[in-house]
């Protein structure tokens, strides 16, 4: 691709272009595109005539971390970003529950979305974003997926495993953001409307559309203190 001009939406010189990577939460399941964080963001920086400018929202339903790098992240080279923002691994936990129970395996290590085999991804998420040249990373924090209205009916077993894992993940981003300047977290962990069940649609996993008016904003916060020095 060198050499091409970046597709996606076009952008004036000295505008950093942004791409968000995801599951369905960063698609905004369940509610209409201008509803979904990362547009809610757009609407944000646009409000405050911000730099930053999103040319594409590459979030999908269902994709774990590995689908990300595999289907997400080798189309970054058509859209150019200066700054990526990254929220996943609900997927990863409730898979990694899920593959336990499927198959009779000898370690929870050998599982795809193990805690050793998220962090060897995360690694290598972020090492590959910098050789896109991407600027700044913007890591999502994960809520308490164990407390998800879906789970309402996991044992406290099923229920503490999934906590952990959860835990387990966003210890891995914090020591990813920790040994790397050019990765911030963002606390999504720490937003009441995450973990408020009468905020959540019918399938107990996707809050309902207001809920990413707070997510977009707690993105936003951590954004509006980094851009300026980008």
């Amino acid at each position: 691709m060198l050499g091409l001009p970046p597709i996606g939406k076009k952008t004036e010189a000295g505008t950093l272009r942004w791409v968000a990577l995801g599951d369905s939460l960063t698609v905004g399941h369940g509610a209409v595109p201008e509803q979904s964080y990362p547009s809610r963001v757009a609407a944000l920086s646009h409000a405050t005539s911000s730099k930053l400018e999103l040319v594409k929202n590459l979030g999908n339903g269902g994709h774990t971390l590995a689908k990300v790098q595999l289907l997400q992240m080798t189309r970054l080279g058509l859209y150019q970003p200066d700054v990526v923002s990254i929220w996943v691994g609900t997927n990863d936990a409730l898979l990694n529950a899920v593959m336990e129970k499927k198959f009779d395996l000898a370690s929870r290590e050998a599982l795809p979305t193990s805690p050793e085999n998220f962090q060897r991804r995360v690694h290598d998420t972020i090492d590959k974003l910098q050789k896109h040249s991407v600027k700044h990373i913007f890591i999502g924090k994960l809520h308490d997926v164990a407390n998800l209205p879906v789970a309402q009916d996991w044992d406290d077993e099923k229920r503490a495993y999934i906590k952990s894992l959860a835990d387990q993940y966003n210890a891995i981003f914090e020591t990813a953001a920790q040994e790397n300047d050019r990765v911030s977290l963002v606390p999504l962990d720490q937003i009441p409307s995450l973990v408020d069940p009468f905020l959540y649609m019918r399938d107990g996993i996707h809050p309902k559309p207001q809920v990413y008016v707070n997510v977009a904003q707690a993105f936003w916060t951590v954004m509006q203190e980094k851009l300026p020095n980008l």
